[in-house]
């Protein structure tokens, strides 16, 4: 499989806040990739030759899955970051998750460094100059994440590994989320928690202001944002933070948002967020890589009435894609555009959104006598 750069591999894998002289023209990105499933979907993503691969969200399901095979994968696929966690432990294990999460890349030693310094794996990456600068914010939603009002997330932990609970506490977790959600506990209990944490918080603001001179910025948030569905993990179960968050990026004017995300084992495309002065903010889920809502018969059942049932948050209610599937970017830097899309099996388009950049245009550099630059 051909990806351009060898050297991009290991530059970007790091994902702690460098930038890159080159222009970025095309991404992908994806979650929910089970390492003992088979993976259909590589040969398509490669022969699409993105740039730069960003993992969004369970990116390591396995937890007996061996350093060595996901190492040896990443070198073939061209897997960069991710921002979330890499396995399903206690709040108390976060330092041991961490460590697992690092463990699968070659530059371990250099990525614990940041991420015990900053207790955490988010990250930022700048690519190309002025004129044609895209910013990428990677979030760690799970590090620092509050307890939900209704502590949903605690039940799988509870039961990780136990024979027939363990694989129907994430069921058991859902329907305490959707309780929440159908009842208005969060607002109504004007609940605080917080998703990222004060330190996260403050350097997510710095890197917003330093990106005021990217025509684009994509934020990985791993858990969807704009999501009207309370099934899942999400920002709407903690809607202090997800205000915090919006008005943020409306309050440091920045350009070309797209929010990517994942987690949800189906795809969609939220409608847009209308943004005060630079723009709609757009949301684009891809779940999953190797396993999707069609792929198991018990959420083929559950969940497509749900899903058609919250549907507050898209422009149509079923527009949305249940089978295995990954996004991709695409820059137009001439028309000031940015394409994201959720592409199936094939690597045709099944679900696409377009971002508008309200940066205007570098003018030309003047041209020198005999026409050169």
């Amino acid at each position: 499989m051909r990806w351009l750069h060898t050297s991009l591999l290991y530059s970007c894998v790091l994902a702690v806040d460098y930038t890159h002289d080159w222009p970025l023209y095309r991404a992908a990105f994806g979650s929910c990739n089970k390492q003992d499933k088979p993976q259909p979907l590589w040969p398509v993503i490669g022969a699409a030759a993105p740039q730069l691969w960003l993992w969004t969200g369970d990116a390591r399901r396995n937890a007996n899955y061996s350093v060595r095979e996901g190492r040896r994968r990443r070198r073939r696929v061209g897997t960069t970051t991710t921002s979330a966690s890499t396995t399903r432990a206690r709040v108390a294990e976060l330092a041991a998750r961490r460590r697992a999460y690092v463990e699968l890349f070659d530059d371990a030693a250099r990525r614990r460094e940041r991420a015990e310094e900053r207790r955490g794996v988010y990250g930022s990456r700048r690519f190309g100059p002025p004129g044609r600068r895209a910013t990428v914010l990677l979030l760690d939603t799970r590090s620092f994440r509050d307890d939900y009002l209704l502590p949903s997330w605690n039940v799988g932990s509870w039961c990780f590994g136990i024979p027939v609970l363990g694989r129907l506490a994430p069921l058991a977790a859902a329907a305490l989320r959707l309780v929440s959600g159908l009842l208005d506990l969060p607002r109504r209990a004007d609940f605080g928690g917080d998703v990222l944490g004060e330190a996260q918080w403050a350097w997510l603001e710095r890197e917003l202001l330093d990106a005021r001179d990217s025509s684009f910025v994509v934020v990985a948030s791993s858990v969807q944002v704009l999501t009207s569905n309370p099934t899942f993990e999400s920002w709407a179960h903690f809607p202090k933070a997800k205000r915090r968050l919006l008005a943020l990026l409306y309050a440091t004017n920045a350009s070309g948002v797209a929010l990517l995300s994942g987690d949800v084992h189906h795809a969609e495309v939220a409608a847009p967020a209308p943004g005060p002065v630079c723009g709609d903010v757009v949301e684009v889920t891809s779940s999953g890589l190797t396993h999707a809502m069609s792929t198991s018969a018990v959420t083929k059942l559950l969940f497509p009435p749900l899903l058609r049932y919250f549907h507050a948050h898209r422009s149509e209610p079923g527009a949305y894609y249940a089978d295995p599937n990954f996004g991709r970017l695409d820059f137009d830097w001439e028309a000031r555009t940015m394409t994201v899309s959720a592409r199936d099996g094939d690597g045709a388009a099944v679900l696409a959104a377009e971002v508008r950049s309200c940066r205007a245009r570098p003018p030309a550099a003047p041209r020198r006598p005999g026409g050169e630059l």
